[in-house]
Parts: structure tokens; C-alpha cells; sequence
């Protein structure tokens, strides 16, 4: 459940900057996208488009694998954190280590 709250908010949160960058090179480049009716058409149209690009394209299976990743790796901690109580030793406590590793690294090693 909060895995997929995760995922979902990942997902709003790119569609919200990519709707905004792509809106403001939009009227940039152009004035006429900033008149008023044309502008609330464009935003309709391009959160569609971002829509459609999350939902269809690669990017929707990069949320896909990051979410069930995270959980695979949650999963793996839950169990390291039982073994270790339940037989404390310094094996059981590298490997908790390395679990919560995973999880908390930003680059591969």
C-alpha cells in the first residue's frame, strides 16, 4: 500500500515539473500560448501528452520496477531485522547492514 502511494507520488511529481518546464518553453517561445483561452487549451493538451508518456512509455515500467525494487528490498531488510533479533550475532548484524544498505544508497557501488 505505501509502496504504491510512493509510486504515485513519484509519478505526480514528474508529471507537476515536466507540465511546467514544457509550458514555460512553450510561452517563451511563443506569446501567443500565453493568451488566456489558448493557454488553458495548451495545458490541457500537454498534461495529456505527460499523461500518455508516464502511463505507455518506458518511464511508466521505470516506476513499475523502482516500486516493486524498493519493496523487494523492504522485504529483504523486515527479514535480515528478524534474523538479527532473534539470533543476535555479528553475521546477522553485516547482513542487516548490507540490507539497509540497499536501500539507502543513491549510487551502485
Amino acid at each position: 500500500m505505501i509502496s504504491d502511494q510512493v509510486k504515485e507520488t513519484l509519478k505526480s511529481a514528474f508529471k507537476k515539473l515536466a507540465v511546467e518546464r514544457i509550458m514555460k518553453e512553450l510561452i517563451l517561445s511563443t506569446a501567443f500560448f500565453a493568451t488566456p483561452g489558448i493557454n488553458r487549451l495548451t495545458l490541457m493538451a500537454v498534461e495529456w501528452i505527460v499523461d500518455f508518456i508516464i502511463e505507455t512509455t518506458e518511464l511508466g515500467l521505470f516506476f513499475v520496477y523502482t516500486n516493486y525494487s524498493v519493496e523487494k528490498q523492504v522485504m529483504e531488510l523486515k527479514a535480515a531485522i528478524i534474523k538479527q533479533r532473534e539470533n543476535p550475532n555479528e553475521e546477522n548484524e553485516k547482513e542487516l547492514i548490507s540490507k539497509f544498505d540497499n536501500i539507502i544508497r543513491i549510487r551502485p557501488k
